[in-house]
């Protein structure tokens, strides 16, 4: 079973909390907390792998995880795993 990375940020435009996997590129959920941002982003990746064992695909591996700053950013963005 893989581990997932998600970046979770404070988004101005959106006024909310994003959360991304950087495995996925396209794949981002909205929150207004942090970790409601979480929940729905790995509710989502959950959904993305099941379509993509349902077609016969493979996920990709996860990348290791490291801790990073932001450009600009004051404080270093949250990263979450999740098990998938």
């Amino acid at each position: 079973m893989e581990h997932y990375g998600f970046d979770v940020f404070w988004s101005e435009e959106d006024d909310g909390y994003i959360a991304t996997c950087p495995d996925f590129p396209g794949l981002s959920a909205f929150g207004e907390s942090e970790e409601q941002a979480l929940s729905e982003g790995k509710a989502a990746l959950r959904l993305f792998l099941e379509s993509l064992q349902t077609e016969g695909k493979r996920a990709p591996r996860a990348t290791t995880l490291q801790k990073f700053r932001r450009p600009g950013s004051r404080s270093t963005a949250r990263r979450s795993l999740a098990a998938a």
